[in-house]
């Protein structure tokens, strides 16, 4: 919901990161990437005791995350192996901060179990929301689940 009515707010900003790595050279996988490393080091760091330095990376990894979907959009260069990248580094740079959280946290564990799994099942695995995952080749073929296509 925050994505659908904050998103003309933060627009500008996520087109002009976008045109500033394109023309650095960057791709939308290797956004991608930078992305998942940055989210990725800010689970060390709530491990570590920087919970502020921590928060402030994970803002910069989602909004790179938004970023490389942009440049992926704006350049015609969407995949689906992108679109796999980035659902796959988003579940665990998200696993990796409620794990964080539920080492600091011992009696918040329980209730972090339960947000996992709530957000698993609210949220359908992987092949039930966005389709069925099979592989030719040296291709990744994503089909559309019946859920959102026209079957």
């Amino acid at each position: 919901m925050l994505d659908t009515h904050g998103r003309k707010w933060v627009e500008p900003a996520i087109t002009s990161g976008a045109k500033f790595l394109h023309k650095i050279g960057l791709s939308a996988n290797q956004v991608t990437v930078i992305s998942f490393i940055v989210g990725i080091i800010t689970s060390i760091l709530i491990l570590i005791g920087q919970p502020v330095l921590g928060i402030v990376l994970l803002w910069f990894s989602g909004y790179l995350d938004a970023v490389d979907g942009s440049i992926a959009r704006n350049y015609g260069k969407t995949s689906a192996v992108g679109t796999l990248m980035d659902i796959t580094f988003d579940r665990v740079v998200e696993l990796g901060m409620i794990l964080s959280l539920g080492y600091i946290h011992v009696d918040a564990r329980l209730a972090l179990i339960f947000f996992i799994v709530c957000n698993y099942i609210l949220n359908d695995s992987i092949p039930n929301r966005w389709g069925t995952c099979h592989t030719k080749g040296n291709q990744i073929i994503l089909l559309p689940s019946r859920r959102h296509g026209k079957n």
